[in-house]
Parts: structure tokens; sequence; C-alpha cells
């Protein structure tokens, strides 16, 4: 209970200094700039998405090759369903790929907008509700947006990385046997 009344009377403390100040539209561009750069920086998931999706595909791949130049036909299909499953999260990610660009772009097309606005009427005076929905818009909610898809795209393809250790781990046990 202790940290929730300090979390509280810091609010209190900050919402009180906040309006004890008067605020213009040209203090919060930074801020603005800021925001426009994290909403771009968004394109960065997908370069986290594809990376992850090009990792499991080497490991496939690997796996494929192991099992077709040592003839382990009895660890064919191992290889083949994880191809299935890499293509089905593969598509999965490319709609959270597509979803997360479009929406990165009306989120920094607003941003912009902001900026502009802002530019044109540095002297106008703001409230602190103004400032503070700045705040959460240019660097709360592009942050959120990365930390809430890699999560997605961590559990999209748990799964399935799973499964590649597991069938690679298979593959090493039958190619070990097949030496023996």
């Amino acid at each position: 209970m202790t940290v929730l009344n300090a979390f509280v009377d810091t609010l209190w403390s900050f919402w009180a200094a906040c309006n004890a100040e008067t605020h213009t539209l040209s203090g919060m561009l930074s801020v603005l700039s800021v925001g426009s750069g994290l909403y771009l920086g968004l394109a960065v998931v997908q370069v986290v998405g594809a990376g992850r999706m090009a990792t499991l595909r080497r490991r496939v791949g690997s796996i494929r090759n192991l099992v077709n130049k040592n003839s382990l036909t009895n660890c064919s299909h191992v290889a083949g369903n994880l191809e299935a499953k890499l293509l089905t999260a593969e598509i999965g990610l490319e709609t959270l790929s597509s979803s997360l660009f479009a929406t990165s772009l009306i989120l920094l097309s607003a941003c912009l907008g902001a900026i502009f606005y802002s530019t044109a009427f540095q002297s106008k005076e703001i409230s602190c509700a103004i400032v503070g929905g700045l705040g959460l818009y240019c660097l709360v909610l592009p942050l959120g947006i990365f930390i809430a898809s890699s999560a997605i795209i961590r559990l999209r393809t748990r799964s399935v990385a799973k499964e590649v250790k597991e069938a690679s781990t298979t593959v090493k046990a039958a190619l070990a046997n097949r030496h023996s």
C-alpha cells in the first residue's frame, strides 16, 4: 500500500508542478520529433520478425539437408512437418507485419501533423493534460507497440522453435545410431 501511496503522491506532485507552469506548443516539438522517430522505428519490429523466421528457416533447412544427405528416411516426415509449421507461422507474421506497418504509418502521420501544427502555432498555450497526452502518444505508445509486437512474434514462433530443437535432437540421434 505504501508503494501505491508513493506513486499517487508522485503523480499528484507532477500534476501540481505541471499546472504551475505555462506550456506552449513550441516546448513540445522535441517530444513530437522523438515520437515521429519512434513510430518510424516500429519498422524495426518487422526486422525482428524476419530475423526470427530466417533463423528458424536456416535450422529447418539444416535438418532437411542432414536427413536427405544421410538418407534418414525414418526422419523425413520430421523435416516436412517442420517446414509446414514454419510456413504457417510465417503467414501469421506477415499479417502482423502488414497490420503493424499500416498502424505505424497512420500514427506517424498524426505525429507529423502535430509537428506541423506545433511549428505553425508555437506560442499557443496548452494545458497540462495536453502535455501528458502528447507524452503518452509520442513516447509511451510506440514503445508499448514495440514490446507487444515483439512478444507476439516470440509467442507465435515459440512452438516452432521448440519443435525445431526437438527435431534436431531426433535427427542427430538417428545419425549417431546409423554411424555406430
